[in-house]
């Protein structure tokens, strides 16, 4: 029986270099067919019910979904409320084995090392931590009420243990440098059990990211201080898990900008590039859980 694997990415503008990524015909991998759907481009303001991308291969199929398809136009594509009304039914419709949520990110004084760079490089994990962070945003609309802080990894270890040194390789060959402050010493990906991604709810001002992120970070080192490695910072993988409910969830964050460089690193351009890089590692990670069901 092929296990079902739901791919959500956030926004219209990382899903188009996602799926530039998996259908590209020099650089996705050999052995991930083009999809026997394909929804792309759409306009920003696009709303449909359709994945974007459905692929077959031998052991796993394939769904690709993007939040912002989903919402209500007329609601900030940014809610925390609206992403969490419309995500479970169609997760829970879709019946999907393994989910992996892909969203840009903020890097962590965790994994960043002083005045180092991790740009464009991708983290992958399975822990999440959701901070209320709405008085850091008066504008906000959005009021995703949250019961449950923490959403503790339910991945079996082993798929873990699949992006090892020559996945690496084949990925970051493939990556484009960021822009604005890029990967210093050098691009990477790495995927950890421990790693858990912060998710900074009830955002919609992105002038708010700086305070509001540091704030999340703050809090989750002193709440959970000896719960994993806090790997990246956003706002939508909390938002997945807890639509996702008991199905295992990998998180997949392309970093965009350096811990408390919004502002100076994240553009148009940027998000682009690190979304590309993002879909250049799903696409690798596709090909090897399809070895990994096959096998077990």
């Amino acid at each position: 029986m092929k296990r079902k694997i739901e791919v959500i990415v956030n926004k219209n503008w990382e899903t188009e270099p996602v799926l530039n990524a998996l259908t590209n015909p020099k650089l996705r991998p050999k052995e991930l067919p083009f999809p026997l759907v394909i929804n792309t481009p759409k306009n920003g303001d696009c709303r449909m019910s359709e994945p974007r991308a459905v692929f077959h291969m031998e052991h796993i199929e394939v769904c690709v979904r993007c939040i912002e398809d989903l919402m209500d136009v007329n609601v900030s594509a940014s809610s925390s409320e609206e992403k969490y009304r419309v995500l479970p039914s169609y997760i829970e419709s879709d019946k999907p084995d393994l989910v992996i949520s892909v969203s840009t990110a903020e890097s962590t004084p965790d994994i960043q090392q002083g005045s180092e760079s991790l740009n464009a490089s991708v983290y992958i994990g399975g822990t999440f931590y959701m901070f209320d962070a709405r008085d850091y945003d008066p504008s906000t609309t959005s009021h995703l009420d949250i019961t449950v802080d923490l959403l503790k990894n339910s991945v079996p270890p082993q798929i873990y243990k699949l992006v090892d040194e020559v996945f690496q390789k084949k990925v970051v060959s493939k990556f484009i440098p960021a822009q604005n402050a890029p990967a210093k010493p050098a691009m990477t990906c790495i995927a950890n059990p421990e790693y858990v991604a912060i998710g900074a709810i009830n955002l919609i001002d992105y002038t708010t990211y700086k305070q509001a992120d540091s704030a999340a970070y703050d809090t989750f080192k002193k709440q959970y201080p000896k719960t994993g490695t806090a790997a990246t910072i956003e706002t939508t993988h909390g938002i997945v898990k807890m639509s996702a409910g008991k199905i295992p969830t990998l998180f997949v964050s392309p970093i965009v900008d350096r811990y408390e460089h919004f502002a100076d690193d994240a553009t148009d351009t940027q998000n682009y590039i690190v979304s590309f890089n993002a879909g250049i590692t799903v696409g690798e990670l596709l090909c090897t859980l399809n070895r990994y069901f096959g096998n077990i």
